[in-house]
């Protein structure tokens, strides 16, 4: 257990520097779970975030002057997402790792990503015939659950309605951002911004390769273009020339997304370390990465039970 202590302790180093000691302590309780009910509202909480961005802009993570144009609508933080406590697995923090893009935040100062954090244990997840119900207006956990479960615990999730075995899987996940912040401004008006691909670059080169490094997962999953990108310029040079494709998008078929999905097994000092998953953006409700994850979900968790060292739940 002193292994699992020492990587706590990285991870909550790490999400001091991210978000500051206020806003974790807020969020993180003491029993190292977290409480869905703890994220703050628009304007109740730009006291600390503002605090926060002043070593964010210290380290050049990001600019002032890009701060400063959008100190008027406010920024906010995103904070990664876990369910149940830190402290009952093995060395690793959460054996899955999903990395998603940036936060949307237009209604909150800081929230958890995707809100996956719990109100009570067994409450906030619900099954309605093949959907999973939850926290997040989008539809996330349903792709995330259809696609990681095995044969077995998805019939009993999905045809028995048995949430220990949803927890089952809900509990080995650990989600996380490529940029932990962004403005309170609409995702349209973000993207027209040409200096946002560069601050979501430095929040990526500043924190990634480090939080990613104390989960400590046996499966990274890089969704969506910005994520993989991210993962391709700063993580893969992490590990050495024993690393290998050995699944790729010729090995699923039905509809790609611009050469995904990618299988990566990686090694460092010739030892293995974890797989990489570059596939579609899971939380994406437009068409080609929902269709994506519908016709392709399971036929991708076949192939990589295939090519994987004892599966990976």
């Amino acid at each position: 257990m002193k292994a699992l202590r020492d990587r706590r302790q990285l991870l909550f180093n790490l999400l001091e520097d991210k978000f500051g000691a206020a806003i974790c302590q807020h969020l993180i309780s003491e029993d190292t779970s977290l409480n869905f009910n703890n994220r703050v509202p628009k304007g109740q909480g730009k006291e600390e975030v503002s605090r926060q961005f002043r070593p964010l802009i210290d380290r050049r993570v990001i600019d002032e002057s890009f701060y400063q144009k959008f100190e008027e609508e406010g920024w906010a933080f995103d904070f990664p997402g876990w369910i149940g406590r830190i402290g009952d697995h093995s060395e690793r923090i959460r054996d899955i790792m999903i990395i998603q893009a940036e936060p949307h935040v237009e209604n909150y100062d800081y929230q958890y990503v995707y809100e996956f954090a719990e109100r009570k244990y067994y409450s906030d997840f619900s099954i309605r015939g093949s959907k999973i119900k939850s926290n997040s207006i989008r539809d996330i956990w349903t792709r995330t659950v259809h696609f990681l479960a095995d044969d077995d615990t998805r019939s009993k999730i999905f045809n028995q309605q048995d949430k220990k075995a949803l927890y089952h899987v809900l509990e080995r996940i650990y989600i996380t951002d490529v940029c932990h912040f962004a403005p309170q401004v609409s995702v349209e008006r973000l993207e027209k911004e040409r200096q946002w691909g560069k601050v979501r670059e430095k929040a990526a080169r500043a924190f990634l390769v480090r939080e990613i490094t104390a989960v400590n997962p046996r499966l990274i999953i890089a969704a969506g273009n910005s994520s993989v990108q991210a993962i391709k310029d700063y993580l893969l040079p992490e590990f050495d020339s024993n690393s290998k494709v050995i699944l790729n998008a010729n090995d699923v078929p039905g509809r790609g997304i611009k050469g995904l999905p990618l299988l990566y097994e990686l090694y460092k000092n010739g030892t293995f370390v974890s797989y990489l998953l570059c596939a579609p953006h899971l939380g994406f409700d437009g068409y080609s990465a929902g269709t994506f994850w519908k016709e392709n979900g399971r036929i991708l968790h076949d192939k990589m039970k295939k090519v994987m060292r004892n599966g990976w739940l």
